[in-house]
């Protein structure tokens, strides 16, 4: 399902978007519709005959005493979103990465081709950056994070990460800032003195790890190996969040996934499932959206097993359906080995036919950044403010116009599936949420019964799950 929002230009100038809603109640798509004001937080049900009769207020600015137009007052939002002036100066994440050599060879890896460059980052130049990023005078946020990652894998430049994370943590303290640090491996690396130093510094470990057995040795090998590892974080009080990569080989077995960390590893409280960008197996929109239709319908209730067993199942979407943001990410500093800057960490080799477009800065001699700001400009206005499809699409505001990164891996016609997956994912977090908060029955019959017009006006700001966190 998706929203034809250009037949309804009142509403959709409005900033409401009606999207097609009735096999979720067991009817014909366009049978209900559910229109939705996200930057109002809220929505209703309506038949045909009464979204004709909100379009009809909308499109003529009629300011009606009518149930329509006493519903429209209430979906109007008050406020629109205002386009940030993005300062490369006031970013609040920093993605390091260390090295570019890894001890793996994962089947859909982004940055395969890095891993024969043996570049490490100086902590001489890390430090500058720090010391930069960690500054009371660079910004009024007292809220930062950091996150070492690859690249490669990080753990074989240990000395690097080490000296990094106690350098900032002890940085942050002295300096009144909430720092908050995480560090993604393939746990395939793990010794006592990195136990202490994750657990001493409040260190986030993530652990890519494709959870079953069959599927990580497909995909990236040593799963005995990092299972043990794991093991040994959970042993001395770490909380590793586990991040298992999907692709057409697992997708249909995230719900045997949550049910094997359930089992096998207690003491996991997180899982983020990550749907790959892989244009060489998925190299047709009909391959990529039969890949998005199984994941949602695996994803829902992988989510709902894991709420039952303690566990956080989510994604990025997930996430995003509870914000409202202009745009995908806020940008990053994304520190490289010989001291560039570049937009994203998806993004990060020189040996990268796409790195000179995604670097904006670098670490000067004098030890501070210095960003070439029209660039950076050029690459924060990918955003929902500026992408001409973007324009009437209800999930604008969750997605945030999409990811810059993924954009530069897929074709236009890919991209629309891309989005196509956006949207369905994001109509059936926003029915969810309407279900778990209504009497889901009373809803249901209300909707199906003869004379259905309009229902009543649904809050959709409370988070779109319960969350274990």
């Amino acid at each position: 399902m998706s929203a034809t929002n250009s037949i309804w230009p009142g509403l959709s100038r409005a900033g409401v978007y009606p999207v097609p809603a009735g096999d979720w109640f067991g009817l014909p798509g366009h049978a209900v519709f559910m229109v939705y004001s996200p930057l109002a937080y809220k929505l209703i049900f309506v038949s045909p005959d009464g979204l004709d009769s909100l379009e009809t207020v909308a499109l003529n600015r009629i300011h009606s005493p009518e149930p329509a137009g006493e519903v429209l007052k209430q979906l109007i939002p008050a406020t629109e979103p205002q386009k940030p002036v993005y300062d490369p100066n006031k970013i609040t994440k920093l993605s390091v990465i260390p090295n570019y050599d890894c001890n793996f060879s994962c089947s859909y890896c982004y940055a395969a081709g890095s891993h024969s460059d043996q570049s490490r980052l100086p902590f001489s130049v890390l430090k500058d950056m720090l010391d930069w990023f960690i500054d009371p005078q660079r910004l009024a946020s007292r809220d930062l994070f950091i996150s070492f990652l690859g690249g490669g894998e990080p753990a074989l430049a240990w000395d690097v990460v080490r000296a990094g994370i106690e350098y900032a943590r002890k940085r942050s303290r002295a300096k009144g800032f909430r720092l908050g640090i995480g560090f993604t491996t393939n746990g395939s690396v793990l010794n006592q003195q990195m136990l202490d130093v994750l657990k001493a510094s409040f260190v986030t470990p993530g652990v890519s790890f494709e959870v079953l057995e069959d599927v990580q040795n497909l995909q990236r090998g040593n799963y005995r190996l990092v299972r043990e590892n794991i093991f040994r974080m959970l042993d001395y009080g770490l909380h590793p969040l586990i991040k298992p990569n999907i692709t057409s080989a697992n997708v249909s077995r995230l719900v045997e996934m949550v049910e094997h960390l359930s089992g096998h590893f207690p003491g996991v409280r997180q899982v983020k499932l990550q749907p790959v960008d892989d244009p060489q197996q998925l190299d047709t929109p009909e391959k990529l959206r039969k890949f998005y239709n199984d994941f949602i319908d695996n994803y829902f209730r992988a989510r709902e097993l894991g709420l039952k067993s303690g566990i956080d199942v989510y994604c990025l979407n997930g996430l995003f359906t509870d914000a409202i943001s202009g745009r995908f990410c806020e940008g990053e500093y994304c520190l490289v080995p010989d001291g560039r800057i570049t937009v994203c960490h998806r993004v990060s080799w020189p040996g990268d036919p796409d790195f000179g477009g995604f670097c904006y800065g670098r670490l000067s001699a004098n030890g501070k950044p210095s960003f070439d700001e029209t660039a950076f400009s050029s690459l924060m206005n990918y955003d929902a403010f500026n992408r001409e499809a973007c324009q009437n699409c209800f999930a604008r505001w969750h997605c945030g116009g999409g990811c810059l990164a993924q954009a530069s891996v897929y074709r236009p016609e890919m991209l629309d599936e891309v989005c196509r997956f956006t949207r369905e994912f994001t109509r059936q977090s926003l029915l969810r949420k309407v279900k778990s908060a209504a009497d889901a029955e009373k809803l249901q019959c209300l909707v199906q019964q003869p004379g259905f017009w309009m229902s009543g006006v649904f809050s959709t700001a409370a988070p779109a799950y319960e969350t274990n966190q």
